[in-house]
């Protein structure tokens, strides 16, 4: 929400400790925008301090999701209890980790698997082998919006590319990308099964 000041109101707030501390959050729904949520999280007593923000299309943000924002602030420097001019919002990479919790993990045809998005612009998904990390990786574009793929799409994936060649399991081999029409029309018959 560019240009507009985000203050969090006690009235509209809601309270949530992680670890000691106690802060106040607030769902910030834009009306030019309403499925860009904005999550601001402010220190319980620190009305005007440094304030942390993430944004989300996730339809639902619990407090679950908020408590990682918060995690995920702290870890990349955010100082609660500083003044407003330390305030920090989340890059949309590591906002799309906390709302999202990636990577995830899969099993399918007896391998276990890593995935997760990629991308800002044109979204990529890139899954990995757990087994041997720095074997041959997958990557599928032109994938709906990052909270809208779940485990059976990635799974769907996996099982297209091994079937078209993937080796996860050896190193050395540039990034396999599956037949485009096909991994598309997996992804979205996934994501259509799952509406």
């Amino acid at each position: 929400m560019p240009g507009r000041s985000m203050a969090i109101r006690q009235k509209y707030s809601r309270k949530i400790t992680v670890g000691a501390a106690t802060y106040r959050w607030h769902l910030a729904i834009d009306d030019d925008y309403p499925w860009l949520k904005t999550v601001l999280v402010l220190a319980e007593g620190n009305r005007n301090g440094a304030q942390l923000s993430a944004h989300s299309h996730a339809e639902i943000v619990s407090p679950g999701l908020v408590r990682r924002v918060i995690e995920k602030g702290l870890s990349q420097g955010w100082d609660p209890q500083a003044g407003a001019a330390e305030s920090l919002a989340l890059s949309r990479e590591a906002a799309r980790d906390a709302f999202g919790c990636f990577p995830r993990e899969i099993v399918r045809a007896g391998h276990r698997c890593a995935w997760t998005p990629e991308g800002d612009e044109t979204m990529h998904l890139k899954i990995w082998s757990l087994e041997l990390p720095d074997g041959q990786v997958l990557m599928a574009g032109g994938i709906p919006w990052y909270d809208e793929i779940t485990d059976e799409m990635a799974g769907a994936l996996v099982d297209l590319a091994l079937a078209q060649g993937w080796e996860p399991a050896r190193r050395g081999l540039e990034v396999f990308w599956p037949d485009p029409s096909l991994a598309g029309e997996v992804l979205w018959r996934a994501l259509i099964k799952n509406r």
